[in-house]
């Protein structure tokens, strides 16, 4: 697809798709970054409770 694209070729529904697809990748994008910021809090919290106090 992407060739098409790239080439001035590819249909105004092509276009579409592609943009749709750019979209959901950037929401999962972000859905991923919040969800590890979540985790590395949960692990950072955890760590000062077993007496480690590690942050890696």
């Amino acid at each position: 697809m992407l060739p098409f694209a790239d080439s001035g070729g590819a249909s105004p529904e092509l276009l579409e798709l592609l943009a749709a697809e750019r979209d959901r990748l950037d929401r999962q994008m972000t859905d991923l970054r919040d969800v590890r910021r979540r985790l590395h809090d949960c692990i950072t919290e955890a760590r000062k409770h077993d007496g480690t106090g590690s942050s890696s």
